[in-house]
């Protein structure tokens, strides 16, 4: 038959053969399956995570939307604690807390005034049991927006309080300026717990299939088709 090729003008084809070995075989199956399964699971964690944050977004802008911005204003320090407008304002963040407990599974919301450049903010009102108006905190870069009167939202990231991720929405003043920013915080942790499962489960069925195929006889053949000139 590569006679009949040569003399139509046509390149003969070429057969290689290789003896894979069945470690050789085990490594490379194990390799191919664990990733595959390890890039699904994460594509889809990826999803969830998004989701999540889409999720939190919408309970900041839920409780931006009912809060006033010219009171909260008037919330400038530890002495504004006790005022009228501090215990209502806070009390409209508990009513969407307890709304969405059980996605928020027992985080604190508050709000967050720019007090500087290098993304230095101060607490003025939360959620939490006691206060601290005016303690100083760093806003993570992905809050960027909110003070351009965006919404938006972060992965999971660590902090020195633990893992989370966060929902943020802007708060408006009487002007329509932005005055504050809601934050949504929610732990991480039992997704950070599935990342880690899902690579587990990728080893394990990596480990499986490689050990399927370094089990399996053969011989690998392939054919190379004609090469051009």
């Amino acid at each position: 038959r590569s006679d009949e090729r040569s003399h139509a003008g046509i390149p003969p084809l070429t057969r290689y053969h290789s003896d894979m070995g069945p470690a050789r075989r085990a490594v490379i199956g194990f390799v191919l399956i664990a990733a595959v399964v390890a890039g699904v699971s994460e594509q889809r964690l990826r999803s969830d995570v998004d989701e999540l944050g889409k999720r939190l977004v919408g309970i900041a802008s839920e409780a931006a939307g009912q809060l006033d911005g010219a009171v909260h204003e008037t919330i400038r320090s530890e002495a504004d604690a006790d005022s009228i407008g501090f215990v209502r304002l806070r009390d409209t963040l508990r009513r969407v807390q307890d709304a969405h407990h059980h996605l928020l599974q027992g985080a604190d919301i508050y709000t967050l005034r720019s007090v500087g450049d290098d993304r230095a903010c101060a607490f003025v009102v939360m959620t939490n049991p006691s206060a601290f108006v005016g303690a100083p905190y760093t806003c993570i870069s992905a809050a960027d927006s909110v003070w351009d009167g965006a919404r938006a939202h972060t992965g999971i990231y660590r902090s020195p309080s633990g893992v989370w991720v966060s929902g943020f929405a802007p708060l408006l003043g009487a002007d329509d300026s932005v005055v504050a920013m809601v934050e949504v915080d929610r732990a991480a942790d039992d997704l950070v717990g599935n990342r880690l499962r899902n690579l587990l489960i990728a080893l394990i069925l990596g480990l499986f299939g490689g050990g399927v195929l370094g089990l399996l006889p053969g011989r690998l053949s392939f054919v190379e088709g004609p090469r051009k000139a």
